[in-house]
């Protein structure tokens, strides 16, 4: 500790004599903004020495000095991570007594009720009922569940809060279905929210895990093997069954819960570019048919079984056909959740492929799987399931209002009206990828918050030298980011590249068309000849240096940056001019790294971008309400005049995205209040004079559901 006390110090005499590689590249300059990480320990141990004459402090002290630059910094995550690693009373302390009140609220708000249970428990009953007065019921509750296993305050605060505790569910068992999360496999915008909703049901107190395939490129090196088990499958081959092995691992931020991978060599056997190609459909019929007899196999009994997108859409149908019907006792109380996160996507199959699914012929009707003299993924997950959703307000209103959505005929338009005059359809916007968020971001040149934006220019100065582009802070730099079809508005900007060059601007993409997609192959030719007509023009020679398009789903630097964090960090405007856009991501990512949307007013664009106002100062972005291209590059000029005349304005607009707040924490939620409020949650954690809690909890996390005490009233 000696060592590094010195060290310090030693630093901090010589860093103006240091040359700028030392800092983190030349490029970076003598100004480069620290990492909040090694920012917050640094400048915890420089507060530490310069009150002190002490030249060596115990290992308790300075970690106490950290923790208040984590407060002082905002740092919710951080905070809560040293709860785990045993600090509870010192940080209880801080945080309840050493900081305002409204500052204080800031960093609750965000923490997970189990850590501030460990918070509460180490003050005085009294003290902590006041805490607990002050937040929101269902939030209070939680904390208490969650202070079952204290000896003391919890027995003390029983009495006072116990009609609050009665009201308050428990934790629920939550299975996720999906093909995709973004620690091992993605195809799209969806392995995102996969990563984040499990994440933050474990961290408010619920106990989440995820079901997907092992496809192709996962490393099962590192996972657990549980077992194998077989599902029946029929096709134009004949009846068969499928051998099925089962992996697990544990993963998540602050409290660990399971990921589940189902191994088929016949199906699953693929790299990205197979999942939708092939034998598609007997591939989801197969993943679906797994998913429940695994959770069967495991024993568990989930409360809820949530079923995202249409690959998914035949568990609720297996699970009411096959289990629940059937009287399987392990199912009896679980509800299923469907969320169509894109509701134009969907595979339908013929008729006479409908004894595939193995269901009875008689679920082939218009209030069973039929659409159109076809049966569908997404019309079994809509009506078997006991209650659904997508992923705007917007969006939920327009599929059972509008007869299209963008340019595709909305066939499930009857469907949703259906749902939504029984209560059983629902928007719910999804939260942004926070590790996205400038003050964390791994993947940029230079981490930054709002109080100081002006290091973002780093990552602007990092963008153009990554991707040969001339380095000029003040050429506004023009961005896209998303698959290349016509969904995302591509061709809108076919005609708009050349005017953006040449009114100064830079142009960016980022995106790859699917194989299996006539259109976003159309405009990649088109682009391609774009490119090749700037290079090999003598009229176009000075934008050679101002245009880069990266036809890739991602990109990683030598510097270690990544392309599409840069671009959230670095480019000044990006556009989204989806024809539709059910919510999208890249305008929240894009938000929280201080960038400025420009985006078609539909959906969740129009749900999470709100216009900028010059009266007011409000407002984060430039809306337009045609789907044309004239209108388009209407509202990208005027943002572009803005960045170049109006530098204060500009400014403006950034801090209102960087305050915007994108975080799951609200989407937990809404998904509680609205969706998993249905379910009756079979784990209620208040106990009265059971010792073993934390032995059932463990339990619990191995899935298995002990009903610990039967209340009614939960």
């Amino acid at each position: 500790m000696k060592n590094k006390i010195i060290t310090v110090l030693l630093i901090t005499a010589f860093l103006p004599l240091f040359p700028a590689w030392v800092y983190g590249g030349s490029e970076h300059g003598l100004n480069s903004f620290i990492s909040p990480r090694v920012m917050i320990e640094k400048q915890a141990l420089q507060n530490l020495l310069s009150g002190s004459d002490q030249v060596k402090f115990s290992e308790e002290r300075i970690q106490e000095r950290i923790f208040q630059e984590e407060l002082t910094a905002n740092q919710p995550l951080a905070i809560a991570r040293r709860l785990i690693d045993g600090f509870p009373s010192k940080a209880a302390h801080i945080v309840l007594h050493e900081i305002p009140d409204d500052e204080k609220w800031k960093v609750l708000k965000k923490m997970p009720a189990s850590h501030i249970a460990l918070m509460l428990n180490t003050l005085e009953y009294a003290e902590a009922g006041r805490i607990l007065q002050q937040m929101k019921p269902l939030k209070a509750g939680l904390v208490l569940k969650a202070m079952a296993s204290g000896d003391n305050v919890f027995q003390k605060l029983l009495l006072a809060f116990q009609s609050l505790l009665l009201k308050t569910p428990g934790p629920r068992q939550i299975v996720h279905a999906t093909i995709e999360e973004a620690e091992f496999f993605r195809c799209g915008g969806l392995a995102d929210i996969l990563k984040n909703l499990p994440r933050e049901t474990a961290e408010q107190g619920d106990i989440p895990s995820v079901f997907m395939p092992l496809w192709a490129g996962i490393d099962k090196e590192n996972l657990n093997y549980v077992g194998f088990f077989m599902v029946p499958m029929e096709s134009s081959e004949g009846y068969r069954e499928e051998r099925i092995d089962l992996f697990y691992t544990e993963i998540g931020d602050l409290v660990k819960y399971r990921i589940y991978f189902v191994e088929n060599h016949t199906y699953f056997d693929v790299d990205k570019e197979g999942v939708f190609s092939g034998r598609m459909m007997e591939r989801f019929i197969v993943f679906d048919k797994a998913v429940v007899e695994a959770v069967r196999y495991l024993d568990m009994r989930p409360d809820i079984i949530h079923c995202h997108e249409w690959h998914t859409g035949l568990i609720p149908a297996y699970l009411k056909a096959f289990y629940q019907e059937r009287g399987i006792e392990q199912f009896r109380n679980t509800i299923s959740v469907y969320s169509s996160h894109n509701p134009t996507l969907d595979f339908k199959g013929p008729e006479n492929s409908f004894y595939m699914t193995g269901l009875d012929k008689s679920l082939f009707r218009f209030d069973g799987l039929e659409i159109n003299n076809q049966w569908s993924f997404s019309k079994a997950g809509l009506m078997f399931s006991n209650i659904s959703n997508t992923v705007s307000r917007s969006m939920a209103e327009d599929a059972w209002t509008q007869d299209f959505i963008g340019t595709i005929r909305n066939d499930f338009k009857g469907t949703y009206k259906y749902l939504a005059e029984q209560g059983r359809w629902f928007g719910i916007i999804n939260g942004g990828n926070e590790h996205f968020r400038a003050e964390i971001n791994t993947g940029i040149a230079a981490n930054f918050d709002v109080n100081h934006l002006d290091v973002r220019i780093k990552n602007k100065i990092a963008l153009q030298k990554n991707l040969g582009l001339e380095v000029n802070v003040d050429k506004p730099v023009v961005a896209i980011i998303g698959r290349l079809t016509e969904q995302k508005g591509y061709d809108l900007l076919l005609p708009i590249i050349m005017d953006i060059l040449e009114r100064g601007g830079q142009f960016v993409s980022l995106g790859e068309a699917g194989r299996t997609d006539p259109s976003g192959q159309h405009l990649h030719n088109e682009f391609k000849k774009l490119i090749h007509m700037i290079d090999t023009d003598s009229r176009y020679e000075q934008y050679r240096n101002q245009i880069s398009m990266n036809f890739v789903f991602s990109r990683i630097f030598a510097d270690g940056t990544n392309l599409e964090a840069l671009i959230c960090s670095g480019a000044d405007i990006v556009i989204l001019p989806s024809k539709f856009e059910p919510c999208g991501l890249v305008q929240m990512n894009t938000a929280g790294c201080g960038g400025v949307s420009v985006v078609h007013k539909i959906q969740g664009l129009a749900d999470t971008v709100k216009p900028y106002n010059r009266k007011t100062g409000t407002g984060m972005g430039f809306l337009f309400n045609s789907h044309s291209a004239d209108a388009a590059r209407h509202a990208l000029f005027e943002a572009m005049d803005i960045f170049r005349n109006d530098r204060a304005t500009w400014r403006q607009i950034q801090e209102n995205n960087m305050n915007a707040d994108f975080s799951w924490d609200p989407v937990f939620w809404e998904y509680r209040n609205l969706i998993y409020s249905l379910a009756r949650p079979s784990v209620p954690v208040l106990v009265l004079g059971l010792s073993k809690l934390s032995q059932g909890r463990q339990e619990l996390w191995q899935g298995k559901t002990v009903v610990l005490l039967s209340l009614q009233a939960i």
